[in-house]
């Protein structure tokens, strides 16, 4: 969305674009009023559908959790994949995890470094100690003290 106007979330703190109805973080309305699953997820559908990163991360999310929509880690896959082939790092994250305990696709600890990397790159904290957990247990990736440190 390229619109430069941006309001403050009043109850995040988010970066919120001044023409949405809810924050895409926690869904509130403007006047900081209780979260709307299911307004807020029907925001995050239009908007990741034309290819916000952020709305398909939150997409993800209440997949993953069953917020406001019946719980499907293959959706959650679908969307995070979208967003972290976007650069995303939130997403490169939780892709990672996904991968890492198999939710919503098989299994696949190499998949989990690939995308940990990616983010970490981007100096997402969580990203960065998992992997290195990988590289002192060897999961997906060659034992390296060196890049476990």
């Amino acid at each position: 969305m390229a619109n430069d106007s941006q309001r403050i979330c009043p109850v995040c703190d988010s970066s919120v674009n001044s023409n949405a109805e809810i924050c895409p973080v926690c869904g509130c309305d403007e006047e900081g009023g209780p979260q709307d699953e299911a307004k807020a997820f029907a925001w995050f559908q239009q908007t990741a559908e034309k290819g916000e990163a952020e709305a398909q991360v939150c997409l993800g999310l209440m997949y993953e959790n069953g917020q406001g929509v019946p719980q499907d880690e293959a959706k959650a896959v679908y969307w995070y994949q979208r967003a972290a082939d976007q650069g995303d790092a939130s997403a490169q994250f939780n892709l990672g995890v996904m991968y890492a305990h198999g939710r919503g696709l098989p299994q696949d600890y190499g998949k989990a470094a690939y995308w940990w990397e990616k983010a970490a790159e981007q100096g997402e904290p969580d990203s960065q100690f998992n992997l290195g957990f990988l590289y002192a247990t060897g999961k997906g990736v060659r034992i390296s003290e060196s890049r476990a440190a």
